[in-house]
């Protein structure tokens, strides 16, 4: 299965990660957990309490990609396949910018503030979601507002999130770009353009890139963020 292949090879690079940089370990295994644990609660909460229709939801509005026992079909867009693929995503994405521009966590603290970032992501992705748009969109809304609180609240980390943003993207793309030159039908079949863009660049959608380099913007300082770090 296409899905399954993909997050399996985000698997492959999470690892080279993990072993090429043991300084950086638990950094990117807290980042994994928490990023899973966010969003896994936040499908849990919208689904529970928010009608959801067809379009609106990410399986079949988004996309509809063949997943294990079908999970990802009768939950409405969460599988075996998302867990895998967001456990992976979040620690490569909290530690691409220390990886490939070898900068070291100096372990400081810095005196505790609030962190506003979370909580004003979740919000607004409360807010478009209630506006009846496809949810993949709330997770955009969750990265992009994250990332200006941050921001606003620690400007040392600008440069750590920017450089984190496009190097998450570009790593993200060469990983997406493995997976059409193996299943090369795979954004025809199994995305559903006309509920979206439909822009797509180098085979991919425009929503793609977005997701990625928004998260890589909140994700990649998001340790030191929260634990009060340089």
């Amino acid at each position: 299965m296409a899905y399954l292949a993909g997050a399996l090879i985000t698997g492959v690079v999470w690892g080279l990660c993990y072993f090429l940089r043991p300084d950086i370990r638990k950094d990117m295994v807290w980042s994994s957990w928490y990023f899973f644990f966010i969003m896994t609660v936040g499908f849990i909460v919208i689904k529970v309490f928010a009608h959801i229709s067809p379009a609106q939801s990410i399986n079949p509005g988004y996309w509809s990609p063949p997943t294990l026992f079908n999970l990802n079909n009768l939950t409405g867009g969460y599988g075996i396949e998302d867990a895998l693929f967001m456990f992976f995503i979040g620690g490569i994405a909290a530690v691409i910018y220390e990886e490939l521009f070898r900068h070291h966590i100096t372990y400081k603290r810095l005196g505790h503030k609030p962190h506003y970032a979370l909580l004003a992501g979740v919000i607004a992705a409360l807010i478009v979601a209630s506006t009846g748009i496809n949810l993949f969109y709330t997770i955009v809304a969750f990265s992009f507002v994250g990332t200006a609180v941050i921001w606003i609240q620690r400007r040392d980390l600008i440069l750590h999130s920017i450089l984190g943003g496009i190097s998450f993207l570009i790593v993200y793309v060469c990983l997406y770009l493995c997976i059409l030159f193996i299943y090369p039908d795979f954004i025809v079949q199994y995305y559903n353009l006309r509920n979206i863009s439909g822009i797509l660049w180098l085979g991919l959608p425009l929503e793609e890139y977005i997701f990625a380099f928004g998260l890589g913007l909140m994700w990649s300082p998001i340790y030191e963020y929260v634990k009060d770090l340089r």
